[in-house]
């Protein structure tokens, strides 16, 4: 029996807790290609056109492994912090697919909520509905999930170390750091998983900013504490987690890394993002430190005009960073005739 798990949005968050829980089962998991053109464009004709560019294309990788599969694995992933929200595309996302999509296999639809204080209830009612129409009995799956998580928490530490995804799931141990291959400088790249780490939408932006010789920094890489401590300095509990992590990340990074510089990468009509973003960039001008830029995509993004942003960025940093470090990055000084 073959359980089918595309290739987008939470899976660059957790892919090993599920691959593995359903292999320690018994089970073939089977994951879509990375995305490319094919995948875009049956996400295009099988999603409606308000939706963001990562829901378009978790709609392609359905389309590409239904007819592959006995099961599709599709979980409601409501809340994975206390008190928090994810995006409400992402929390009904199941259902536009199940209204988009015409013969698809079983469903195992899980929901996913640690919103509230009883994680343990939430657990073993997940685990319950991830086995829902298999034959697996309850004590074997709560041993799967346990081993699961265990891979969950090495794979977090891979990626905090420097490894991109693909190298830290294939690894069943922590790998040594990554983290001070490049010295040149550091770059913060802000943006959530599944538009950080699919090569495919972001062009390779972080293999880029590496090539040019500076080290990235993301979300993963810095310490949750820290985050948390400077997300908790809004006004307001920020109730959307992935909000919360870019704005911790970012005041964080701002205060106390010695960074050269800020991307944020952003899909177009991205309702968080409009507000995230825009509230991170103020508070960068305010301070005239860092150089910021914005890169917007969708589904009409050219690979040369995202290049071209790139290395105009890059060669503002050096050039700012070793011949004109008297400018600020926001006009804090202006010369008149």
């Amino acid at each position: 029996m073959k359980i089918g798990i595309p290739r987008g949005l939470l899976y660059y968050r957790y892919i090993p807790l599920w691959k593995t829980f359903y292999e320690e089962l018994g089970y073939e998991v089977v994951i879509s290609p990375k995305t490319n053109k094919m995948i875009l464009d049956l996400g295009i004709k099988s999603c409606v056109d308000e939706a963001c560019l990562p829901i378009k294309i978790f709609h392609g990788h359905v389309e590409f492994i239904k007819n592959k599969v006995d099961f599709l694995f599709m979980p409601r992933v409501t809340s994975i912090f206390y008190k928090e929200f994810n995006c409400p595309k992402i929390i009904g996302v199941p259902e536009m697919v199940i209204h988009s999509i015409d013969n698809l296999p079983k469903i195992i639809q899980p929901i996913f909520n640690f919103y509230s204080k009883r994680s343990n209830n939430n657990k073993n009612k997940m685990i319950q509905e991830m086995i829902g129409p298999l034959d697996v009995e309850f004590k074997k799956a709560r041993i799967a999930f346990r081993k699961g998580m265990n891979q969950l928490e090495i794979y977090n530490k891979n990626l905090y170390n420097g490894f991109l995804p693909e190298q830290a799931i294939h690894w069943r141990t922590v790998r040594n750091s990554l983290k001070r291959l490049n010295d040149k400088g550091s770059l913060l790249i802000l943006s959530h998983p599944y538009n950080l780490y699919d090569e495919f939408i972001n062009m390779n932006l972080i293999k880029k900013i590496k090539s040019y010789g500076f080290h990235v920094l993301t979300i993963d890489t810095m310490e949750k504490e820290k985050i948390n401590i400077y997300a908790s300095q809004l006004p307001k509990k920020m109730f959307w987690t992935f909000g919360r992590e870019m704005i911790g990340a970012g005041l964080y990074a701002q205060q106390e890394l010695n960074i050269d510089g800020v991307i944020y990468l952003s899909s177009f009509a991205c309702g968080l993002d409009s507000f995230i973003a825009d509230y991170i960039e103020r508070n960068i001008r305010r301070e005239g430190l860092l150089p910021y830029m914005l890169l917007t995509i969708d589904e009409q993004t050219g690979q040369a005009g995202i290049d071209t942003r790139i290395e105009a960025f890059i060669d503002m940093i050096e050039r700012r960073k070793f011949n004109g470090g008297d400018f600020s990055s926001y006009g804090k000084f202006v010369y008149r005739n």
